[in-house]
């Protein structure tokens, strides 16, 4: 519920802000909330039922396709699935205009990698 409410009061003021820049237009409306969905988009504000919806999408898709879904939800998810290796994480590239929440999975995920041991580090056989 705070969720829902949350977004209506961000969305409110995007919208008040938009229509400070230029009047409404006839005709403009669907291009006006192409923009409006654009900015949300930019400034990460999702609808509430948007993480439902990419959770329910992320159990019906392969593993590899969820890695590279342009939906930031399914992408984190697959980024801490248990199914994905080391190697795998460790080809990923991830650069800065990515999602927030799919970096902060990612640098969590890179957290959880134990480091390759190197041949000096073992221990020697005292025999």
């Amino acid at each position: 519920m705070r969720a829902k409410r949350s977004y209506r009061l961000c969305l409110i003021t995007l919208v008040l802000l938009l229509s400070r820049e230029e009047p409404s237009h006839d005709g403009e409306g669907e291009g006006r909330e192409r923009d409006i969905q654009e900015v949300l988009k930019r400034r990460e504000i999702h609808e509430p039922q948007y993480m439902g919806e990419a959770m329910r999408a992320y159990l019906d898709i392969p593993i590899n396709e969820a890695l590279k879904s342009d939906n930031p939800f399914i992408k984190a998810l697959a980024i801490v699935d248990r199914r994905v290796g080391r190697r795998t994480i460790e080809k990923l590239e991830i650069d800065d205009c990515e999602h927030s929440l799919v970096k902060a999975f990612y640098e969590l995920r890179l957290a959880t990698i134990p480091l390759p041991r190197s041949p000096d580090s073992s221990v020697k056989n005292l025999n």
